[in-house]
């Protein structure tokens, strides 16, 4: 199995996700975003955590999986975070 595909996404307080099946939409305060996703790919979302399963098992089906994986939440992290770079001075 994947490994990072199995790990839990956290959501924020503020984070609403919904999935219908095929596309993924995750609403936060700096805005939101929508994205469909692979057919082999099963998305769980609870009050807290989403987590994304398997339709079937495969060699090409795993990695399918660790990427659904990095980019829901990447969107989670996009839409409550937002985007930061912290520039270091040396010197």
């Amino acid at each position: 199995m994947s490994r990072v595909g199995k790990k839990l996404i956290p959501l924020p307080n503020k984070t609403k996700v919904t999935f219908d099946g095929k596309t993924l939409k995750v609403d936060g305060p700096k805005g939101s975003l929508t994205r469909e996703l692979h057919s082999d790919v099963t998305i769980n979302v609870d009050g807290e955590n989403i987590q994304v399963g398997l339709n079937e098992t495969g060699k090409g089906s795993r990695a399918i999986q660790g990427l659904c994986r990095s980019l829901i939440s990447n969107m989670v992290v996009g839409v409550s975070i937002g985007f930061e770079k912290v520039l270091e001075i040396n010197g």
